[in-house]
């Protein structure tokens, strides 16, 4: 059968060491991937955030609550036939929190890489300083001017 494209998006414990997280990755993402005969095209990499609500997960019968993880994503091509084993291998893996598995169009990208909150934009330079819509620039005598004759109107 056809293979068709997909991306796995995961939540990672943040009780791994950052040095390690890349190794955890192939670990528990792309080698079930691999093992079931898909081909990883894409990936992610995984940056630690602050989670918007808290997850929790239980781990030898024992359950654990997070409010931050590693989250990342991996884009391969698979037969459908194969997720059923790929999802079997995700749901035994201990240190993934949370996943979702979607189908793509196939000529979908990877996401550019986002500019970090509260970064402001640099505003482009325009040779042109009167912008369609913009007021031109007033002088400080222009306003005195305009205000004289304001208070003389209500006076």
């Amino acid at each position: 059968m056809e293979s068709k494209a997909y991306e796995i998006g995961y939540l990672l414990s943040p009780l791994v060491l950052e040095e390690a997280i890349l190794a955890m990755v192939d670990e528990l993402v792309r080698t079930p991937v691999e093992k079931a005969g898909g081909t990883v095209t894409g990936t992610t990499p995984p940056k630690r955030q602050a989670l918007a609500y808290q997850i929790g997960k239980a781990i030898n019968h024992k359950r654990t609550n997070y409010r931050e993880a590693y989250f990342g994503a991996v884009r391969f091509d698979a037969a459908p036939e194969t997720l059923a084993a790929i999802k079997k291998d995700l749901d035994l893996a201990e240190n993934i929190l949370r996943y979702i598995m979607i189908n793509l169009p196939r000529r979908a990208e990877l996401p550019a890489a986002k500019r970090p909150l509260g970064a402001r934009r640099a505003k482009a330079p325009t040779a042109d300083k009167t912008v369609k819509g913009a007021k031109p620039e007033i002088t400080k005598e222009e306003i005195d001017k305009e205000i004289e004759g304001l208070l003389t109107q209500t006076a």
